[in-house]
């Protein structure tokens, strides 16, 4: 009844058009049909992004190179990364994939900031939850040996423990 239209439960594909009945004098015809505006609704869509690494671990040793990925859906043709270390931005960092350092040591934690640029993202900016990587000191494994033998030969089918005394040998 009025020159606008407000709706917002409108579906994909419904169409829209406009009637109009003129009270002007002398109106000819006096009634009149806008064209049809067929309706394109898209579903929100909600973004979100995790991290993984290229290990499948979190944990690596001094040196070794960890590949970070941004996990992400809804993320659009061309969404926008950062990624933090303890929650500071990460200067040049902005790809879906981040390196650790190599100097890393110690436990660091990292999150990705997704922007989305999908049709109907809703949000558009998510965080990753905080990954944890754990970088280990690098050891030198050693071992040596002892036996029950306290010195000289052994006469055969003489019995002889010997035993590993390993050093970082692991579990």
């Amino acid at each position: 009844t009025g020159s606008s239209f407000t709706n917002s439960t409108l579906q994909n594909g419904d169409q829209v058009s406009l009637f109009l009945s003129s009270n002007a004098s002398c109106p000819s015809p006096a009634q009149a049909t806008s064209g049809s505006i067929s309706m394109v609704v898209n579903p929100v869509l909600v973004p979100t992004v995790n991290i993984t690494s290229n290990t499948g671990s979190n944990q690596t040793c001094a040196g070794n190179t960890l590949i970070l990925t941004a996990n992400a859906s809804n993320p659009g043709d061309s969404p926008n990364y950062q990624w933090f270390q303890n929650g500071n931005p990460l200067s040049g960092e902005t790809n879906s994939t981040f390196t650790i350092p190599s100097n890393l040591s110690g436990t660091t934690g990292f999150t990705v900031r997704l922007i989305s640029n999908a049709t109907c993202a809703n949000p558009t900016l998510v965080t990753s939850a905080n990954f944890n990587v754990n970088v280990v000191s690098n050891v030198v494994p050693s071992v040596s040996v002892t036996s029950t033998l306290v010195t000289g030969p052994v006469c055969v089918g003489t019995s002889i423990t010997f035993t590993a005394d390993p050093v970082n040998g692991g579990t």
